[in-house]
């Protein structure tokens, strides 16, 4: 982080002095600035230095400094959105897919992004439409909770589903609806 100039450091002269209450004093030498903030008890911080002239404010240095190391890291911490992968198989048992549920769970529950992977390998090239039936079944068991990003994706060997957190979790009732149409839709097809 480049830290502002201060005190007998500020190099141009005259600035533009704003006081500790935010107001503006005016166009004044660095001298005499320095000598308001000297008699204030606190530092003349060059706040901005590519304007011309430029502008300097009377302030705790310690105080300024620490606010924006503070404005740094909340900026940091908004922008931060991480991508989760949870990988299965063909082959991976029923127990291990309520663990991997779980932990998708989790993430979507940080506000993180979950990308689901399922694997085929070697014969399992053969069970394609299982494959894609076991990765829509588990998106599914997760509606309630995220979102799924475009559609389920299959790229060679590997099936990929993208997921992101709802804002607000479905509720109990459009659940059910949503399940007694799947059965309808079902029944139908059967």
């Amino acid at each position: 982080m480049d830290q502002p100039r201060k005190n007998e450091y500020i190099r141009r002269s005259p600035v533009r002095l704003i006081d500790e209450d935010g107001q503006q004093v005016g166009v004044i030498a660095v001298q005499e600035a320095l000598q308001k903030a000297r008699d204030a008890g606190l530092d003349l911080v060059e706040v901005s230095a590519n304007t011309v002239p430029p502008v300097c404010k009377i302030m705790d240095y310690g105080r300024y400094l620490y606010e924006l190391k503070k404005s740094e890291k909340k900026q940091k911490s908004t922008n931060k959105t991480d991508v989760k992968e949870i990988r299965m198989g063909l082959r991976t048992d029923q127990h291990d897919l309520q663990t991997k549920l779980k932990k998708a769970k989790e993430f979507l529950a940080d506000k993180d992004r979950v990308r689901v992977n399922l694997r085929l390998r070697g014969r399992d090239h053969v069970h394609r439409d299982i494959g894609e039936k076991k990765i829509k079944e588990f998106v599914s068991l997760l509606h309630e909770v995220a979102e799924l990003d475009g559609t389920i994706r299959s790229q060679g060997s590997v099936f990929t589903a993208d997921l992101t957190p709802r804002k607000q979790p479905l509720k109990k009732e459009q659940d059910e609806t949503e399940n007694q149409i799947q059965r309808q839709e079902e029944s139908k097809g059967n």
